[in-house]
């Protein structure tokens, strides 16, 4: 391919490098769920390119997207080269953020216990039916816990939790 492109009016065109760019599905990836990213570039079409990923715990891989299962806290660095038969290439780097799940425990009669990443904001939500959620706060955590008193619960006779990370 490369010599039938030398045969052409291209062989004296000259290649001016694009950036690529790395798009994730979710930039922030709870720990043990599958991160997954594509990569693109500014008018140029990458079907016919051979495409490298590379990434923090990641073994090098050829694939059209890349996908990671994150087994520890923090920003995962990913790169991705774009190779073409014709010899060009395309360069792109990026990272995405793996967080925890957060853990809600309940100690009677209403104090409830969230654990979480220092830093990390989360919203808590309670529900009477697992259908409909009122969110109760939004927060950050300080620490690695967080406590918080829900004064309508004593009324209650069930109310389940749930917190949830915001990217």
């Amino acid at each position: 391919m490369a010599y039938l492109m030398c045969m052409t009016s291209v062989k004296d065109q000259r290649w001016v490098p694009q950036p690529g760019l790395i798009a994730f599905a979710n930039t922030n990836v709870f720990t043990g769920k599958t991160a997954t990213a594509t990569l693109a570039a500014a008018d140029i079409d990458l079907s016919s390119a051979q495409i490298v990923w590379e990434g923090r715990n990641q073994e090098p891989s050829m694939q059209v997207a890349f996908s990671a299962v994150p087994s520890v806290l923090g920003p995962h660095w990913v790169e991705a080269e774009a190779l073409f038969p014709d010899g060009r290439r395309i360069f792109a780097a990026s990272e995405f953020n793996s967080v925890a799940t957060h853990v809600v425990t309940l100690t009677p009669p209403s104090q409830i216990s969230i654990s979480g990443v220092q830093g990390q904001s989360f919203t808590l939500e309670a529900s009477e039916d697992l259908v409909q959620w009122l969110e109760l706060i939004t927060d950050t955590f300080a620490t690695n816990t967080y406590e918080f008193v829900d004064e309508d619960a004593i009324r209650l006779e069930e109310r389940f939790y749930r917190a949830i990370g915001i990217p």
